[in-house]
């Protein structure tokens, strides 16, 4: 009996010790978010990676990546990504940005948005700064926007042109004696080509020839513009393979300089006029901040206030029927969240952000009808596509 008395003490114990730890970190956040605000410091400079996966919608919730029992994954929400570079390219104390830049998460619609915010950031006279040991072909796609792409001297650039794979079932379900019913209707279905075929259809080819070449020329034209290399050009240097090492691509202006990290730094005491002192440890100190800093910044507003509201809904991932969760659309979620929406007098427009592999017809179904709806109300739509 003493015994279970001492494990239901030892249970208690440490059940108490998680939700005092728990309690902890909501006090933090509240009182964080009643403080609020940010400031920077004067000849501040912007640092991120990207290197964490990126989602459409960052985490309401402060808490949201939390496990008392590990396994958390920090994530980094497109829309707080862009409104923080907002925020800081209207920063005065900001000089520039340095990224420190490998692979990205995320397709090349996400890649595009961080682009064109990071070429807005430097209309505003600041200069973005890009280094990488190993640049993927993503990677190298956003720091082609930077003043200064820096290269680590044994590191690469990944640079050989686009390219879709497809695994095929049939030969395998064939010996396996295995055959599978598909019900296919219309001939650019090609999702269940794998189960039917050995290789890739005439229309599917077609198809996914279609949007490679359509990603390939707007990559292929953004790279130009900035790097002042013609399409053909690096047509020609992804085809015959031309970037073997980093001197490579400094030889092919793919990149400014080989440098390491600290020469990388050094680069950028120079831009900001800073001088190291051997006597003084703190002199030539560059003022870092993170990018994710500017959470908890003001936004300005120059106009005001208005009566008038336009509504923004995020439909992410996987379209299920009934309720979702985080990452998820559900149809009854949806259909509610649309139907409060357009039932505020306020509403003038909806505008839609979607990012969507797919899923049930019948969701998806439900949720244009209540699109549908406030269309016959005159509210307009507009809807943006993400990856």
């Amino acid at each position: 009996m003493r015994f279970f008395k001492y494990v239901l003490a030892t249970v208690t114990g440490i059940f108490a010790f998680f939700m005092l730890c728990f309690l902890m970190l909501l006090l933090v956040g509240g009182i964080s978010s009643l403080m609020g605000g940010f400031s920077t410091e004067a000849n501040t400079v912007v640092y991120t990676t990207f290197g964490t996966p990126i989602e459409e919608k960052g985490q309401e919730d402060p808490l949201g990546g939390f496990s008392p029992f590990g396994g958390s994954q920090e994530t980094q929400g497109l829309d707080d990504i862009l409104s923080n570079i907002e925020k800081a390219a209207g920063d005065p104390n900001v000089e520039g940005m340095f990224i420190e830049l490998s692979g990205i998460s995320g397709g090349f619609a996400t890649v595009e948005a961080i682009r064109k915010a990071l070429i807005d950031f430097k209309k505003e006279d600041k200069w973005v700064i890009s280094y990488g040991e190993i640049y993927s072909q993503k990677a190298y796609y956003l720091a082609s926007v930077a003043d200064s792409i820096l290269l680590n001297p044994r590191g690469l650039v990944e640079f050989q042109g686009f390219a879709s794979e497809r695994m095929f079932f049939k030969g395998a379900l064939d010996k396996l004696d295995i055959e599978a019913q598909v019900f296919k209707v219309g001939d650019f279905k090609s999702a269940v080509e794998p189960f039917m075929l050995t290789k890739m259809s005439d229309e599917n080819r077609q198809q996914v020839q279609e949007f490679l070449d359509d990603f390939y020329n707007i990559f292929l034209d953004g790279i130009s513009e900035e790097r002042s290399i013609s399409a053909a050009e690096l047509k020609t240097i992804a085809n015959q393979a031309k970037i073997q090492n980093a001197d490579d691509a400094l030889s092919l202006n793919m990149v400014d300089a080989l440098t390491y990290k600290s020469e990388a730094l050094d680069i950028i005491r120079t831009k900001l006029g800073l001088e190291i002192d051997e006597e003084d440890e703190d002199s030539g100190k560059i003022k870092f901040t993170n990018l994710s800093a500017f959470q908890n910044a003001d936004e300005k507003s120059e106009k005001g206030f208005s009566s008038d509201q336009i509504a923004v809904v995020y439909a992410w991932g996987g379209i299920q029927d009934g309720p979702g969760k985080n990452g998820t659309i559900g149809s009854r979620d949806y259909e509610k969240l649309i139907r409060k929406i357009r039932a505020k007098k306020k509403t003038k427009a909806i505008v839609l952000r979607v990012n969507s592999g797919g899923g049930s017809a019948l969701a998806s179904d439900i949720i244009w009808k209540e699109m549908q709806n406030a269309k016959d109300q005159d509210i307009p739509i507009v809807v943006s596509m993400g990856d």
